[in-house]
Formats: C-alpha cells, structure tokens, sequence
C-alpha cells in the first residue's frame, strides 16, 4: 500500500514540475498567484472514520456520514494543487491556511474569499514577503480610519487590532501583532448577469496604485472563481466528492491519490495548450481524462518507447482541438431537471428502521 505522506510529496512535486515550465504569460503581472479555498468530502459511514472525521453536529447518529476538511492552494497560472492540508469540521480552516501559509515562496500573491483576509492572516503574509487580495470581510467596515484617496473607491485605509480582545484562537499565543497595520481597499461593482453579489470591496497588500491598478485587482478577484471550477472538476468530473475506504490512513492515501492524478491531468492540458498554441481555459479537463485515460490504455499494446511518445503527442494535439466554445458572460440557472428517486431521507439509523420493518 502506498504511504499518504509519499503521495502527499508526488502531488507537490507534480505541481512544481508544471509551474516550473510557466512563462511569464501566464503569470499576474509577472507575479505568480495561488489560490485558497476550502471545501468538505464525505467519507464512508464506519467507526474509525467517525472518530478522526465525526459527520456534522447537526445530524443524527447513524444518519450521516463522516467530512474531511480539505484546504488547498492551487496555481492560477496551470490550476494544479501545489500544496494542502486536511482536518476535520472541528478544525478551524484558518489554523490549515496557516499550515500551507509557511510554504509560500516571497514575491508570491495569495488570492482567497472573505474568510482569509483576517488582520492576522495580512499581517504575517506580509512578514514572509508575500501579497495577498481577499474580499473585505463583512464585518471589518467599521472601525477602518481612510488614510488616503488614490483613485475612485481605492483607498489607502489603517485598520484596529486589540490584541488583548481579538488574539485569533487558531494562532500562538507568542506570535505578537500590531496594533495597527495600513491595507488598501478597492471597491468594484460587478455588472455580469448571474452574478448574486452586485458590489465587491477587496482588501490587500499591494498597495502601490500605479503598479497594481484597482481594474487589474478587480480581475484578478473575479478569476478566484476558477478555483471552484477546478474543485468541481476534482469532486465531480473525477468523482471525488465521497471516497471509498473505510480508515483515516487509507482515506488520506486515497485523497492523495487523487490529486497526484488531477495534478497530472492538468499537465496533459497544459502541454496540449502549448502544443495548439491555445488558451490553457479553453480545454476541457473531462475531455482530457477521458483522451488520458484511453492513451494509458494503449500503452499495453506496445513496449517501445518512440510508440508511447507519438501516440501522446498524437493525443495532445486532439485534445488542442476539441476547444470549448467562447462564451463570456454566461450564466446558467442553479437548477436540476431530473428528479430525485421517490424515496424518503433516513431520520432514523439503519438498524432501527430494519426494526420497524419488521413490526410492519
């Protein structure tokens, strides 16, 4: 059986290869961007699961099923998982973000929602030479002194910290903040049909306005929604979205397993990109998968190593053909055609609906 944490270095290792082959087009202003987000995978219903994964408070015993914690960054430039960390629903998903944030390499940009861009969480980036660009969090509006104006709705702005009152409970006790610290807030209005949220306030680090204009960080923000398409592509399109095995070791392997194998589609796709000399957004990751998994497939017939070569050259060029249409702007309604099978949800656990079954 294969060891969770070797697995763990292939996935890393996959994600360095293919960013060390990026060109400086598909960097951010020459600045090469990750991308944070969390999101939950369920797991088997058996006992050692739900001691290292226990299923949500709200839930009934025997009524629902163990959730992993996954919190990832993933490059912006090729969409490939270049570091992780996972836990459970207890775990406060800003001690993982810690975690990965130690990686980070100066220079580099995080890109994350409302709940990464804490005070603390700006602060420390900016001790390891690193940016970030979140969305102003809700409740941060208040208490924020505007310093300077360096643009329409671009703000240098001096926020608060009591550290005797606000001391972040996922962060060491030793670790010491300001009291202060200086961010720039640019506000956008998003005129995109589909799209829920119609105003949009980011808060970041980058704080010269001539380098970093308030258009380029508002485009920035609005690609962050790749992250959930390359998840989807992870929970979905491979079928992640519930593992299979039934130990917290064999689960951590098989998560692993996964994202080395996502990691290694994403650089069929990024060859292929370059090979058509097309956009890398415009390939399909399941048509990809599907070309990937037939070309391993092919490999039994032949044990020459010129024949492996031709055939994925072959198969890079098919797939920088089979373009997904250019359709900017759309939107789609959050809604299922087909029905749900009839049957009632479980309220009860198994064994005593099997008792009730048996009264009837």
């Amino acid at each position: 059986a294969l060891a969770a944490e070797g697995l763990q270095s292939a996935v890393e290792h996959t994600a360095q290869a293919l960013d060390a082959g990026v060109s400086d087009q598909h960097l951010w202003l020459g600045r090469q961007v990750q991308v944070v987000d969390d999101t939950g995978i369920a797991l088997p219903d058996t006992e050692a699961n739900q001691d290292d994964y226990p299923q949500p408070s709200e839930q009934k015993p025997g009524c629902g099923f163990p959730v992993l914690r996954l919190v990832a960054f993933m490059s912006l430039a090729t969409g490939a998982v270049s570091r992780y960390r996972i836990g459970n629903l207890h775990d406060h998903e800003q001690r993982l973000f810690q975690e990965l944030r130690t990686h980070l390499q100066g220079g580099e940009v995080v890109l994350g929602d409302r709940n990464f861009g804490t005070f603390a969480t700006i602060v420390l980036l900016k001790r390891q030479g690193v940016d970030g660009v979140f969305r102003r969090h809700q409740s941060r509006g208040a208490g924020a002194k505007t310093i300077k104006r360096l643009g329409q709705d671009d703000h240098l702005v001096r926020w608060s910290f009591i550290p005797r009152k606000q001391h972040p409970v996922w962060l060491d006790a030793s670790v010491t903040l300001p009291s202060t610290w200086v961010v720039r807030e640019v506000s956008f209005h998003v005129t995109q049909p589909g799209f829920r949220t119609k105003s949009v306030t980011l808060v970041t680090t980058l704080l010269d306005a001539k380098c970093y204009p308030a258009w380029a960080l508002a485009e920035l923000y609005l690609r962050r929604w790749r992250m959930e398409l390359w998840l989807r592509d992870l929970k979905i399109t491979m079928d992640m979205d519930m593992l299979r095995t039934k130990t917290p070791a064999r689960v951590r392997a098989e998560l692993a397993m996964f994202l080395v194998g996502y990691n290694l589609i994403r650089t069929v796709m990024f060859d292929a990109a370059k090979v058509g000399e097309v956009r890398l957004e415009q390939l399909s990751f399941k048509s990809a998968l599907m070309r990937f998994g037939l070309w391993c497939a092919g490999l039994r017939r032949s044990i020459r190593i010129m024949v492996w070569l031709l055939g994925y050259e072959a198969m890079l060029k098919d797939l920088a053909r089979d373009l997904n249409p250019d359709r900017p702007g759309r939107y789609e309604p959050r809604v299922v055609k087909r029905r749900p099978k009839p049957f009632a949800r479980m309220q009860q656990p198994r064994q005593v609906l099997r008792e009730l079954l048996l009264r009837a």
